[in-house]
């Protein structure tokens, strides 16, 4: 957590990240404590957490951020869902859609970042409404669906 309230993700994927790491939130005295090895730091897995949540608690999340960043390790900033809806980079990259939906109105859907360069992306549709396709998947005739629906079949 961060001093305004939003999150960063860390993960210290190799052993220089998490050394990295150590030094800027002032525990380099860890680094020769065998409690916090590589192989041993998950069993201190609170007092590690401890340390680093002190730690970006003194900055916001995009200061947080910029700063592990620019020590190359890896960190991303947690959005909440309004932070991804309004998101401008996400719907220039299409990876989100604005889209009106018939009962629900206008809805942000998320689409695939995956982009390949011989073909288009998919049109995002809408689920059909539960039951509009009875007729079609039964081979039922509208008064036959009828029937059902009255007697609670379907």
């Amino acid at each position: 957590r961060c001093a305004d309230d939003k999150y960063v993700a860390i993960i210290c994927i190799q052993e220089r990240h998490w050394q990295t790491l150590a030094r800027m939130i002032g525990c380099e005295d860890v680094l020769d404590d065998d409690r916090y090895s590589e192989r041993r730091r998950i069993e201190h897995e609170a007092d590690v957490n401890g340390w680093v949540n002190a730690w970006t608690q003194t900055m916001t999340q995009p200061e947080a951020f910029e700063r592990l960043r620019e020590a190359r390790v890896p960190v991303a900033p947690v959005r909440t869902v309004d932070d991804v809806y309004g998101n401008e980079h996400m719907l220039a990259r299409g990876s989100l859609k604005a889209m009106t939906h018939p009962q629900m109105g206008d809805i942000f859907l998320p689409a695939s970042p995956i982009r390949f360069s011989d073909y288009e992306d998919g049109e995002l549709a809408f689920f059909p409404e539960l039951g509009s396709s009875n007729a079609e998947v039964l081979g039922l005739t509208a008064q036959q669906l009828d029937e059902l629906k009255s007697h609670g079949v379907i």
